[in-house]
C-alpha cells in the first residue's frame, strides 16, 4: 500500500482520542491558533481560519482533489491511541457556510440534511461561520464514536446524527442567542416512521458520544385557535392565552408527534352527536392511531372557552378543528414556508408538505452533535452483552438486525460490554483492530445473550477499503 505522508510530524504531537473537541487546535511557535480543516476528499490542510475566505457552498481547503491521500499513523507509547487516530482520519469531515445573521438562512448539507436560521439566531452579529458534519452511515457511526443509547443505557433507533458548530469571523465558538431555535429537518430513509425525537451529546467515560432527550425541545403547547364548523358556518376562535395544563406529559408527546408530520398542526374531529351535555366524535381518520384520537377528545372535554357555548350547535358529521402552536419555537411559519417555498421552487416542490414528508422536522436549542431518534421499546429481558477482546488496540460495534441500532461497545479491562441490550435480539458485531501499522476487520452474526463472545477471526484490509466493508458487512 503506497501512500504520500501528509503531515506526519504534526499528527506525532497529537492526542488522539474519541473526543474530537481536544483537537480542535493546537500551538504554533508564534503561539498563533491553527484550526484543522479537511475538505470534502478527506485531504487534511492546516489553514489559519482568520484569512479564509468562506464560500456559502461547503469550504474547499487548497489541496490534491484527484484523489484521497492518507497520512501514516504512528504507534508510540500508547497503542490505544493508533486506533483513535485511525479514526480520527476516517471520521465525517465538516462542510462550511457563512450565514448573515441579520436574515433568516437556509444551509443544505451534501447528505441531505437541511437547516433552517431564523434571523439574529446569534444575536445581530453580522456575519458567522457555521460548520455542519452529517452522519447517516454505519461506518461514520464507528468513525464518529457515535452510540445509539443514551446515558442512561436506554436503546434508540436513530435517522441520523449531526454535528453543528458556529463561529465569530474572529473565530469564537458561538451559541444560539437565549430563546432562540433553529429548525432541522434530517432525511428520512425508507418509510417515515413515528415518535422520533431530538437528542443532544453527552460524553461516556469511555469518550463515546452517547445521548439525552433534549428536553428544551419539548414543545410548550398551547392550542392556538378552534374553528368550529357549525351548519353552514365557520365559526374561529383564536385561544393563543389557554392552559393545557389538563394534559399529562405523555399526552404533550403524542400531539407533538402528530405535529412532526403537519406543518399547519391543525386537527378535525368528526362530530357524533351530544351525551349528557358531552359532544362525543367518530374515529374517522385515526384508525390506526386511537392514542392521538384519544388525546385530541381529551382537549376537547377539557379545554374551556366562549367556543364551548357552541357545542350544542354541531350537527352530526361536523367538524371541530383545533391548531396547536408551540410558543418555544421562535421561527416564524410564515417567513418558515415563504422561505423554504422559494429555495425548494428550483428542485420541482409544488408546496410545503411534500418537502416536510421526506424529512424529520425537529426543532433544535442548542449546537453541537444532534440526533435525530426514537426509543427503540423493545419488550424482552436487558442482559449486558460481553466480549472478550485479544489486542490492546481493539474496538467492537454492534448492529441491530430489526432496528437501525448502532451501539459501540466500552472497555473494562479485556473486556467488551454493550449495555442492557434485549436478549435474544438478532445483530452483527463488527471488530476493528490497528497492529503494526495494518488494519484488520472481523465480523460475527450473533444472537444477543449473557454467555461471552470471543475468538474473532480477523482480516486485513486496506485503509481505503474499511468504510465500504463496514457498511457492507453492518447489512443484513
Amino acid at each position: 500500500m503506497k501512500y504520500k505522508l501528509l503531515f506526519a510530524a504534526l499528527l506525532s504531537f497529537l492526542l488522539f482520542s474519541c473526543d474530537e473537541r481536544k483537537l480542535n487546535q493546537i500551538n504554533t511557535s508564534n503561539k498563533e491558533k491553527i484550526s484543522t480543516f479537511v475538505n470534502s476528499d478527506s485531504s487534511i490542510v492546516n489553514t489559519d481560519t482568520s484569512k479564509i475566505k468562506f464560500q456559502s457552498d461547503s469550504f474547499v481547503a487548497p489541496a490534491e482533489k484527484d484523489k484521497t491521500i492518507y497520512p501514516e499513523i504512528h504507534l508510540k507509547q500508547n497503542k490505544k491511541r493508533g486506533l483513535d487516530s485511525l479514526f480520527l482520519v476516517l471520521s465525517t469531515k465538516p462542510q462550511f457556510f457563512v450565514l448573515n445573521t441579520r436574515e433568516a438562512n437556509i444551509i443544505e448539507g451534501k447528505k441531505g440534511t437541511v437547516l433552517y436560521f431564523p434571523e439574529n439566531a446569534f444575536g445581530n452579529i453580522g456575519e458567522v461561520k457555521v460548520s455542519l458534519k452529517e452522519s447517516y452511515s454505519n461506518s461514520s457511526y464507528l468513525f464518529n464514536c457515535l452510540s445509539t443509547q443514551t446515558s442512561e443505557s436506554e436503546n434508540l433507533e436513530t435517522a441520523g446524527m449531526i454535528e453543528i458548530k458556529a463561529y465569530s469571523m474572529s473565530n469564537k465558538e458561538l451559541a444560539l442567542k437565549k430563546g432562540k431555535s433553529i429548525k432541522i429537518g434530517f432525511p428520512v430513509k425508507g418509510k417515515k416512521k413515528p415518535g422520533f425525537q431530538l437528542f443532544n451529546e453527552v460524553f461516556s467515560t469511555d469518550s463515546i458520544i452517547e445521548w439525552e432527550n433534549n428536553l428544551n425541545e419539548n414543545i410548550n403547547l398551547r392550542v392556538r385557535s378552534v374553528t368550529l364548523h357549525c351548519q353552514n358556518d365557520l365559526i374561529i376562535f383564536s385561544t393563543k392565552r389557554t392552559s393545557l395544563d389538563f394534559l399529562n406529559e405523555k399526552d404533550v408527546e403524542i400531539i407533538k408527534r402528530r405535529m412532526d408530520y403537519s406543518f399547519s398542526n391543525e386537527f378535525p374531529l368528526r362530530v357524533n352527536k351530544m351525551v349528557d351535555s358531552l359532544l362525543t366524535f367518530k374515529r374517522d381518520g385515526y384508525e390506526e392511531d386511537l392514542e392521538f384520537y384519544k388525546t385530541l377528545r381529551k382537549v376537547s372535554d377539557n379545554l374551556k372557552g366562549p367556543f364551548v357555548e357552541y357545542y350544542p350547535k354541531l350537527r352530526e358529521n361536523s367538524r371541530l378543528y383545533f391548531q396547536f402552536s408551540d410558543l418555544s419555537d421562535t421561527v416564524s411559519n410564515t417567513e418558515y414556508n415563504e422561505k423554504f417555498l422559494a429555495y425548494f421552487a428550483k428542485e420541482g416542490y409544488k408546496n410545503f408538505k411534500d418537502w416536510e414528508l421526506e424529512r424529520y422536522i425537529l426543532n433544535s436549542n442548542k449546537l453541537g452533535w444532534i440526533n435525530c431518534d426514537r426509543f427503540y421499546n423493545d419488550p424482552r429481558q436487558k442482559v449486558n452483552l460481553s466480549i472478550v477482546g485479544a489486542s490492546e488496540n481493539e474496538t467492537f460495534m454492534l448492529y441491530l438486525k430489526e432496528t437501525n441500532s448502532a451501539v459501540r461497545a466500552y472497555q473494562n479491562g479485556e473486556t467488551f460490554f454493550v449495555r442492557k441490550m434485549p436478549e435474544g435480539a438478532l445483530g452483527t458485531i463488527l471488530g476493528v483492530r490497528f497492529d503494526n501499522g495494518k488494519i484488520f476487520i472481523a465480523k460475527k452474526n450473533i444472537r444477543v445473550n449473557a454467555k461471552p463472545i470471543d475468538k474473532f477471526k480477523y482480516n486485513e484490509i486496506a485503509i481505503e477499503n474499511l468504510e465500504a466493508e463496514i457498511n457492507k458487512l453492518s447489512e443484513f
